[in-house]
């Protein structure tokens, strides 16, 4: 789903299966394209996701001059 429409995901399917359930876990996959510094993913992403305590099955990141990592 394009990235702009979270919002209604989060009003309309996450909080009303929310209010009726006793454990709502909820896996996400991004996919995101262009030229993301390595700081963003280091500093930003990764911080927020230990920080959340977010399970990560898998956190690629791929760099096209050198063939990913």
């Amino acid at each position: 789903m394009p990235w702009d429409r979270y919002t209604d995901v989060y009003a309309e399917v996450i909080r009303p299966l929310q209010s009726k359930s006793d454990q709502l876990l909820i896996t996400i996959e991004i996919e995101a394209e262009g030229e993301i510094d390595e700081n963003t993913i280091n500093q930003q992403i990764r911080e927020t996701l230990d920080q959340i305590r977010a399970e990560v099955e898998r956190l690629d990141v791929n760099d096209a001059d050198e063939g990913g990592t």
